[in-house]
């Protein structure tokens, strides 16, 4: 497709392009892309003082990139439910006003059709980059360019008519939208570009290809990006939103109310709701204080008895403290005898015990973007001179004291140490690559903090590598997630980009960054097993702009566009400047642009392409398992630092005239083609084996468990914890035990390296563990220790309203206090009946009225009404080697009364059943699969009394095994007993 790629074409080739021009194209995948045989086509006015090339979507076309890419057409590849672009380019020496574009639907052969609209790119001017920030580059070789850059993305038929600047390129999407029931195969239209006097004087086919597998409304990525209700540059906070939903992002805040009549609950593609009392963004509200936390009750007992409950109670979370560091930090910030204005890991663990109390099993988000010591203020000398069991960091303290549901490091926290080294970067702020530990992570007071919370004083101390006692955090936080969930908990991991991400190395969606990193950064997100990604700012226009003094930015953009688009420019200490922190769309009013509420931005197109590109590795990944996802995705990033585009990446395995986008897109088919035949194929019920460990866990570094499914051969490969996040190495060797009002601390040292550590346990009366709740009275519990029986403390009521009445029957609406169970009756109601999604009940699982139900019995399925009567015979038998079988029931049990009768008689309930008939031979005590004299032994040394199910040994089959059971099985092996059923 590129220029070097070019060869004369053969007449057969030029026959085949006058079928290619009528707009058709017939046979799917395997029939070739139609691209490859392309051959360029001439207007019938054809203007050669323009050029028209095609690029990539995710390529950010410069206004100084006027040399064509040699493609003269493109394919674009995508599944159902889907929307992909192809971006042209136009070029002229001199000037050309009036300028028109239009593109036809995109037609198959049987004459079905896709939507297909042009949209015009704007560029903004960018300028004092530290282009010398990315790993590896010089300011000569890296990617990070400055210049007229596209951003701003608006319908061409909004601006109708274009102007081509002499001697500078003007490049255009053409955005294409599949259906759910869009037929695969391939696709074609034409573009026709026409001058003022509506002349078409370019012209080209361009193709699509649809995969035979659609993108599911869920949306498998959680996303959380704040979104202000700022309307000053016109449009509302309802179309911000769902501007962004369209494109698959979820800002954090739904539109109107928080409550079961919202709409936006229950749509597939809102997959995280943040809960604020205020309203959020909704109400230019960040978040709120932990004082607001009590009015959560209110929108949980409305949620919690609603008909979604189930639907949305996954989606719901708390956003409690942002970016915590530490109180020295704090202090050395405000300066000596100021009060601290940030939070600390003391304030998320207050606001994680407070929401607690409101919300139960509440998940709290915490945005955390570095580390440091704690306790705070109890290091008084350096890092390297404590033993390691009196010091203890942040990440730490927040999992010891399972304060944080929702993980959410910034993106460098996933920095191989590895690529640290190898680089010769010591991971401090100002390095170019770094982890959570910087310069303030070692950071001591050489002071105490007074009383009354005050400090006058020294700070010393830099930068300490928290890696080198607790592991890589990337290796620590799934070790810890891994344990928790396994016993229960429902922790996720997301991560988060803002601003200045450190280095241009790490991908972002900043204007300057590449179209390729934003889309990367999504890759990177599936391959770091993140399920969620927030993000800073999406519409803060008002901020101000400080390199121009201004709240406007007032330099040269839009190459002579005349469009006054504020970029929020900010400079940092270094005298470099970044682009679009904290916008990733534009006010209408910022544009000579009529008839539209905003302008939306071409980093929001590829961030949309790169979460559903994570949906389809997931989808690859349940149909070929996690192995062969988390391949793909190797093919283009190794980590973090060190993906496509960087220079110590080995692009080897491609050819040498494809570039990082050539690359990327290739890789972007191939998991495309990779999901479309599994899908074809079959999705498989995986039986994973009981795995093998590749590589054995270590004191801080995690090992690896391959799975395979029996069943198709895929593969999953899960880590191990490592040992000291399990503690099976630790033993005690100093300290005592905690008690009722004492607490303890213990000094546990590791058996394989030595590696001590403090394990702090509070006194009984200060756990929570520890609490029985009893009701006091009308307002408040006793709070009473479980170990020695007395009053902790008394404390109110917390009250949360409960219903008893179920879909068919009538109860109560109560308000019962979730700790101690006090209860009032409101008032008595009636049966709240159905909710029907779909035909089944929300609630209950019941199908509605005339639906059918399935009776699945040893694996094969049959249709009911609820209240048909299903007889079921079990196949007795005889066994003239072995003895005589029987079978008992199993699965669902509640719909039958006797387990081991040879015929069953039920009622279908509203409900689908599924039964198993588990044959056993009679008499075979010892379960070899023979009846002999040694069955007769065995069961005169294990006659078990009672039975919860049939049993070989229950010869008589009335329920209990004893010695009229053991003479039976004597006659049985003489022939003068027939078992009889």
């Amino acid at each position: 497709m590129k220029a070097a790629k070019k060869i004369v074409m053969s007449l057969v080739i030029v026959t085949l392009l006058a079928v290619l021009c009528i707009g058709s194209v017939s046979g799917g995948a395997s029939s070739g892309d139609p691209a490859d045989s392309y051959v360029k086509q001439t207007a019938e006015y054809e203007d050669s003082s323009i050029s028209m090339w095609f690029e990539h979507s995710f390529k950010k076309v410069f206004t100084s990139d006027t040399t064509p890419s040699g493609m003269d057409t493109y394919s674009v590849y995508m599944a159902k439910n889907e929307v992909e672009s192809a971006q042209f380019v136009l070029y002229s020496d001199t000037n050309k006003t009036g300028m028109k574009a239009e593109v036809s639907s995109f037609t198959n052969e049987a004459g079905d059709t896709m939507s297909a609209e042009i949209y015009y790119e704007m560029y903004v001017t960018t300028s004092a980059l530290d282009t010398t920030s990315v790993l590896g580059s010089t300011a000569n070789t890296t990617f990070i360019r400055e210049g007229e850059t596209p951003d701003p993305v608006a319908p061409l038929k909004r601006v109708k008519t274009f102007k081509l600047n002499g001697g500078k390129s003007q490049a255009f999407l053409i955005r294409i939208t599949s259906t759910d029931t869009t037929p695969s195969g391939w696709y074609s239209a034409q573009l026709n570009i026409m001058n003022s006097s509506s002349q078409v004087v370019k012209t080209a086919t361009v193709y699509a290809y649809v995969w035979n597998f659609t993108i599911s409304e869920k949306t498998e990525l959680q996303t959380a990006f704040y979104l202000d209700n700022d309307t000053s540059y016109g449009g509302t906070y309802k179309g911000f939103y769902d501007y962004l939903l369209s494109n698959r992002i979820n800002a954090m805040d739904v539109p109107g109310t928080l409550d079961s009549s919202n709409v936006y609950l229950t749509n597939d593609r809102v997959s995280a709701i943040r809960v604020s009392s205020g309203g959020g963004g909704n109400n230019k509200l960040y978040m709120d204080a932990t004082t607001s936390y009590s009015s959560y009750t209110s929108i949980y007992d409305e949620l919690k008895n609603s008909a979604v409950w189930d639907q949305i109670k996954d989606k719901l979370y708390f956003y409690t403290v942002d970016e915590p560091m530490s109180l020295e930090q704090q202090m050395a910030i405000v300066g000596n005898g100021n009060p601290p204005k940030g939070k600390t890991v003391d304030d998320v663990k207050n606001a994680k015990d407070i929401l607690d109390l409101y919300w139960p099993d509440g998940a709290d988000v915490v945005p955390f973007h570095e580390n440091h010591p704690y306790p705070y203020f109890t290091i008084h000398q350096s890092m390297a001179s404590t033993p390691t069991y009196q010091k203890k960091d942040a990440t730490q303290e927040m999992m010891d004291s399972d304060s944080v549901k929702i993980w959410c490091p910034q993106l460098y926290a996933f920095t191989p140490q590895s690529e640290l080294t190898a680089a010769g970067y010591a991971g401090t702020t100002g390095d170019k690559i770094r982890d959570l530990s910087c310069t303030i992570s070692g950071m001591y007071a050489l002071g105490s903090l007074s009383s009354d919370g005050y400090y006058y004083g020294a700070y010393v101390g830099g930068y300490y590598n928290w890696a080198s006692i607790y592991g890589q955090f990337d290796n620590r936080i799934k070790s810890y997630m891994q344990l928790e969930n396994e016993n229960g908990g429902n922790y996720n991991l997301w991560t988060y980009s803002a601003g200045w991400n450190k280095s241009y190395s790490y991908c972002n969606h900043l204007i300057e960054n590449t179209g390729l990193q934003t889309k990367m950064l999504f890759w990177q997100l599936y391959q770091n097993d993140i399920t969620g990604y927030l993000y800073y700012g999406t519409n803060n226009w008002s901020e101000y702009d400080s390199y121009n003094g201004s709240f406007v930015d007032n330099t040269v953009t839009g190459s002579m566009t005349g469009l006054g688009w504020k970029t929020n420019k900010h400079p940092y200490s270094t005298g470099y400047s970044i682009y679009g922190n904290g916008t990733l769309f534009y006010g209408a009013s910022q544009a000579k642009i009529m008839g539209t509420s905003y302008i939306g931005s071409l980093r929001v197109e590829i961030m949309r392409d790169g979460i559903e590109e994570y949906q389809m590795l997931t989808m690859l990944e349940d149909l070929k398992g996690k192995d062969a996802a988390k391949a793909v995705v190797a093919k283009v990033s190794k980590n973090v630092v060190n993906y496509l585009s960087m220079p110590a990446f080995s692009t080897s395995a491609w050819s040498s005239d494809m570039d990082e986008y050539d690359i990327m897109a290739s890789v972007r088919k191939e998991l495309g083609n990779a999901v479309e035949a599994a899908t074809l194929a079959g999705q498989c019920e995986h039986n994973w084996n009981s795995g093998t460990v590749v590589t054995e866990a270590g004191c801080i570094t995690t090992g690896e468990k391959k799975f395979t499914c029996t069943l198709c051969g895929a593969e999953r490969t899960e880590i191990i914890p490592t040992l000291h996040s399990t503690g099976s190495t630790f033993s005690v060797v100093s300290g005592s035990a905690a008690t009722c009002t004492a607490d303890s601390t213990e000094i546990l040292r590791c058996s394989v390296c030595g590696y001590e550590k403090a394990s702090t346990v509070k006194a009984f009366h200060s756990d929570s563990s520890h609490y029985i709740y009893e009701q006091y009275n009308e307002s408040s519990h006793k709070i009473v220790c479980d170990t020695c029986s007395k009053q902790v403390e008394l404390q109110a009521h917390v009250m949360l309203t409960k219903y008893t009445n179920t879909c068919t029957e009538a109860g109560e609406k109560q308000s019962v206090c979730r700790f101690c169970g006090y209860t009032v009756v409101i008032e008595e109601v009636e049966a709240k009946g159905h909710n029907y999604v779909d035909g089944v009940c929300t609630s209950c699982g019941a199908k509605e009225a005339g639906t059918v139900y399935t009776l699945t019995v040893d694996g094969t399925a049959s249709e009911y009404s609820a209240g048909d009567t299903v007889t079921l015979k079990a196949e007795f038998y005889t066994d003239g080697q072995n003895g005589y079988r029987f079978a008992y029931w199993s699965g669902d049990t509640d719909v039958i009364t006797d387990t081991t009768a040879a015929e069953i008689t039920f009622t279908m309930p509203e409900k689908d059943v599924t039964l198993t008939k588990n044959y056993v031979t009679v008499g075979d005590a010892n379960g070899d699969g023979r009846v002999n004299g040694t069955d007769t032994n065995y069961m005169k040394r294990t006659l078990t009394g009672s039975l919860t199910e049939a049993s070989a040994m229950d010869i008589n089959l009335d329920g209990r095994v004893n010695g009229t059971d053991a003479n039976l099985l004597k006659r049985i092996l003489v022939g003068s007993y027939v078992p009889e059923k």
